[in-house]
């Protein structure tokens, strides 16, 4: 059974990295299951931080608080569908900005 002491969200996004390749799911599945994207899935595997996890950690290291993850998972491992969740489209980012050219406003 892996393990993994979570003492950062890099260590927390490896082990999720983990659980996630040993289930068989891409990273673009596990978006689609969880109605994230896959950018989202990227960051937490990478650890990107951000002020909920900074602070989180900073809280955690203060209080003394171990964490660790263990999961259940080896080539055997059953692909856990969420079967009651109707397939969602995937939510796309959109940019809005300006394209007007000079030529456009004469």
């Amino acid at each position: 059974m892996p393990s993994y002491d979570v003492r950062n969200a890099k260590t927390l996004g490896a082990a999720l990295r983990h659980a996630r390749t040993q289930h068989g799911y891409t990273q673009d599945e596990l978006a689609e299951q969880l109605d994230i994207t896959r950018n989202y899935i990227n960051e937490m595997e990478t650890g990107k931080p951000n002020l909920w996890s900074t602070r989180m950690f900073r809280a955690l290291r203060f209080l003394k608080v171990k964490i660790t993850v263990s999961f259940d998972a080896g080539p055997d491992a059953p692909r856990q569908q969420d079967q009651a969740r109707p397939s969602r489209p995937r939510r796309t980012a959109l940019n809005v900005g300006s394209t007007t050219k000079k030529s456009d406003i004469e």
